[in-house]
C-alpha cells in the first residue's frame, strides 16, 4: 500500500450530501442510476452516475445522506457529466453499499 502525506489527504473534498433525485441511467453501459445530490447552499446540487442498482431502488435513495468527493474534474459518462463521486464499498457479492454518515450532519460538511 502506498503511503500518502497529510497534505495529499486534505486536498480531497469529501462532503456530505443528500440525494434529492435518483433515476435509472438508461444509456449507461452497465446498470446505473443518475443521482442528484444536494450539498447545501454553498456548494449546491451535483450529478453523479452510480452503479448501485443491485442494493438500491431509486425511490429508496431519496433523502439518503451520502459521502462524495466533490473536487474531481467533471467526467463525461455517456450523455451526462458526472460532477461528483459518491463513495461506497463492495460487499462480499461485489455489490456497492453506499458510504453514509451514521449520525445527522449538515449538508456540505467536510470529512475530517
Amino acid at each position: 500500500m502506498q503511503q500518502i502525506e497529510w497534505d495529499d489527504f486534505i486536498k480531497v473534498e469529501m462532503r456530505v450530501g443528500q440525494i434529492i433525485k435518483a433515476e435509472v441511467f438508461e444509456k449507461a453501459r452497465r446498470p446505473a442510476y443518475i443521482l442528484h445530490v444536494d450539498f447545501g447552499e454553498e456548494i449546491g446540487v451535483k450529478k453523479s452516475s452510480a452503479q448501485i442498482t443491485q442494493l438500491y431502488q431509486p425511490e429508496t435513495l431519496i433523502g439518503k445522506k451520502v459521502v462524495a468527493v466533490i473536487n474531481f474534474p467533471k467526467k463525461q459518462i455517456g450523455p451526462i457529466q458526472s460532477e461528483c463521486l459518491v463513495t461506497g464499498f463492495h460487499n462480499e457479492q461485489g455489490h456497492v453499499a453506499l458510504c453514509v454518515p451514521d449520525q445527522d450532519v449538515p449538508l456540505g460538511t467536510k470529512l475530517l
